[in-house]
């Protein structure tokens, strides 16, 4: 039942994206990320910093169990999970990740008494030190840790003045039944199989 809960979670985070890029506009820095997991469902706050997605390292050590830790006399902050570190310094896009460099597309910045990152973060630094599968989907506002089957949308849409046609392409694979109206289509009765 979960999992069916989980995947009509998915169905409509995935619609309301379409609905707001069909209808011309892009979704919303500060929309948090959905984080789904084996044990269940939550969100993940976003801060918008110069306009790049940032997430608080406070709560990804909640989420991820990472020992935060700030070294004022080294100018750095490390985020250690198990026995691998992350070595962040302020105002520099590249962290060390047990060694090897990575680099991010916007710096390791306070805000308050709070450090963000870059939401690339997750996927750059955190997911290859990490014991379990994580997957950001940053386009949908996702974030799958473990290993889940979470179906994939991607919808692509051609107008004319006279019509729009909309194709979508779901994985893994899920019948779905299209109604239409007068000015109205709906998609619904998805079954997905995860």
């Amino acid at each position: 039942m979960r999992s069916h809960r989980v995947a009509y979670a998915t169905y409509l985070l995935v619609l309301l994206l379409l609905a707001s890029r069909i209808s011309g506009q892009t979704p919303n820095q500060g929309v948090p990320l959905t984080v789904i997991a084996r044990d269940g469902r939550r969100t993940l706050p976003i801060s918008d910093v110069q306009g790049h997605p940032m997430v608080g390292l406070d709560d990804l050590a909640s989420l991820f169990q990472l020992q935060i830790r700030e070294d004022a006399a080294a100018r750095a902050v490390t985020a250690t999970y198990k026995n691998q570190t992350l070595v962040l310094t302020p105002d520099q896009s590249l962290v060390s990740a047990s060694g090897r460099l990575v680099s991010l597309p916007a710096p390791l910045t306070r805000q308050g008494r709070r450090w963000l990152v870059p939401i690339e973060f997750i996927s750059r630094a955190l997911a290859p030190i990490y014991d379990a599968r994580i997957e950001l989907r940053l386009a949908s506002r996702l974030l799958i840790v473990g290993d889940l089957r979470v179906p994939r949308v991607v919808a692509q849409y051609d107008g004319t003045p006279a019509s729009l046609r909309v194709t979508f392409e779901i994985a893994p694979r899920a019948n779905a039944v299209v109604t239409q109206e007068p000015g109205k289509a709906d998609l619904h009765d998805i079954l997905l199989a995860i």
